[in-house]
Formats: structure tokens, sequence, C-alpha cells
């Protein structure tokens, strides 16, 4: 799930969440996302899951009770990027002053 936290420098960060155990997942690489529907029929939508690949992908497999769809973290929020129409160059648009990668403080921000 994504979830907002409290930022020290003021305001928020939002921040990744595993389903599972409720814990950040702090690296793309460290996280899958599911779909609960799998796979989606033609014009249905599905629910995620946000999990670690590590243990709490198989126990989300287990609540479910059938094997869900896969998707790296980085291409889901790259999709979902794109899906409200934020390509590359709107997002520099957008935020000029932030051409580098957040502060490290937000990016551990719990």
């Amino acid at each position: 799930m994504i979830k907002a936290v409290h930022h020290p420098q003021g305001g928020c960060a939002s921040i990744l969440v595993c389903d599972v155990c409720g814990k950040r997942i702090c690296e793309a690489g460290d996280g899958a996302v599911l779909t609960v529907m799998h796979p989606i029929p033609e014009g249905a939508e599905s629910k995620v899951l946000h999990v670690h690949q590590t243990n709490c992908y198989a126990m989300a497999e287990n609540q479910l009770g059938h094997k869900p769809g896969h998707e790296e973290v980085w291409r889901h929020l790259l999709c979902l990027l794109y899906s409200v129409g934020l390509s590359p160059e709107k997002l520099q648009a957008y935020c000029p002053d932030r051409a580098e990668a957040p502060p490290v403080a937000m990016r551990q921000a719990a």
C-alpha cells in the first residue's frame, strides 16, 4: 500500500508499505506487486498487493489461495505515472528543482 508520512523538512513523503507485514519496502528490487485477480479478464480491474519478495510474497499467495499476477515495483510505478499522464518531460516541468533524487532523509522516512 502507499502511505504518507511526516517529512522532517516539512510536509509529507509517500512511502511503499508491504500489505502482508506492514513494513516499508525501501528498495524497488525488494518488492513485488501482485494482482489479486489473475489473469485479469478484458475490461476488468484487479486490486493489487505491494509485498516484499521474500516470505511476504509466499504468505500473500497462501492468503489468496492461488498464484497471483506479478509485476516488478519499478515497472508498476512507471506504469502508474504514465497512466496519470506523467511522462519524464512533464515530471521535469512540474519539479524543475527536483532533477536529482530526493534527499536521503526523504527516501528513508519511516
